[in-house]
């Protein structure tokens, strides 16, 4: 829904705040887990998180991908994950020369396991 539209927007902070409140809707229970996976949300988190070039900071990339780490911690969102064959783009970001994007990649690589 609009959500997952404002992770396409062009401002950074819109597409920020989109991606921190996806995560948020998990973050301290698994109750909308399901219907996160089911509406393409961690697809929508998944393609956000991977950083553009000429992004600048690449902040809400960032934002994103702490997010996508955040809802892999469930069941139904970790299958999409993995089934997406993304884990191999997270551990290149994991080796990123950006330490923040790195470390992230690796939070969410460390949960899916």
């Amino acid at each position: 829904g609009a959500l997952m539209a404002c992770l396409e927007e062009p401002i950074d902070k819109t597409r920020s705040n989109a991606a921190g409140a996806l995560g948020n809707l998990v973050r301290n229970s698994e109750q909308l887990a399901a219907a996160l996976a089911k509406t393409k949300a961690v697809d929508a988190l998944m393609k956000a998180s991977d950083p553009k070039k000429g992004d600048g900071q690449g902040s809400s990339s960032r934002v994103a991908l702490y997010s996508l780490g955040t809802v892999v911690a469930y069941g139904p969102c970790k299958a999409v994950v993995q089934q997406s064959g993304f884990d191999a783009r997270l551990n290149e970001l994991a080796k990123s020369r950006d330490k923040t994007l790195a470390k992230y990649a690796t939070r969410v690589l460390d949960r899916m396991k």
